[in-house]
């Protein structure tokens, strides 16, 4: 009995010490630059820098769209691309974060990767799928909420909810739907990671 207990608590903490590296891995991934302006509580005003950016829109709901468009971009940057500087060979691209998903009007959603800072649209390798666009953002504002757990639609309708009470209290001025982002991979557990909610403001 004491060897299987040895045993079974050798297991949870090998895990822990793998979660904890994970995160730790996964915080030194390349993310767009940003100026806190102002925080009031869990919410911040931000200014964004303009980024490259590889974008995807999926039609259906928000979970199976995100899992399509997260395959079809994970796809390009592991090497369904072709190089500038060498036509015949594909280029691995390093992963960044956040993950975005932002709805539309039309009901889909749009799933986009940061690029890294060292490439430029000439420079990028070109896809393989075309329903990849690439595009340089434009600078812009925007009020965040960061929050930790699942990535569930009840969930994110939860906290989604908490940043639409704030500015509906606080009467701030925003410019079109919330949208999401992920900076973790599933194997991080669920209170660890970090996931934001925003709304652009407006000028």
């Amino acid at each position: 009995m004491k060897r299987f207990l040895f045993v079974a608590a050798s297991l949870v903490a090998l895990a822990l010490v793998l979660q904890a590296r994970q995160v730790y891995s996964e915080q030194g991934l390349e993310s767009p630059d940003y100026k806190v302006e102002k925080r009031d509580g869990p919410f911040e005003y931000r200014s964004y820098d303009s980024y490259l950016v590889a974008e995807v829109t999926v039609d259906g709901p928000r979970e199976k769209a995100a899992n399509q468009g997260f395959s079809i971009l994970a796809g390009y940057i592991f090497g369904s691309n072709q190089s500038r500087q060498a036509p015949a060979e594909p280029e691995k691209i390093a992963m960044t974060a956040p993950v975005t998903q932002i709805p539309t009007a039309a009901g889909a959603w749009k799933i986009r990767f940061m690029m890294p800072k060292k490439y430029t649209l000439e420079s990028l390798p070109a896809a393989k799928d075309e329903r990849i666009r690439f595009f340089q953002t434009e600078p812009e504002r925007y009020l965040a909420f960061r929050f930790s757990g699942a990535w569930n639609d009840a969930q994110l309708n939860q906290q989604k909810q908490k940043l639409l009470d704030y500015i509906r209290a606080g009467q701030v001025k925003v410019d079109g739907e919330p949208f999401f982002a992920f900076y973790n991979s599933p194997f991080v557990p669920p209170p660890m990671r970090r996931n934001e909610v925003f709304l652009k403001l407006k000028p």
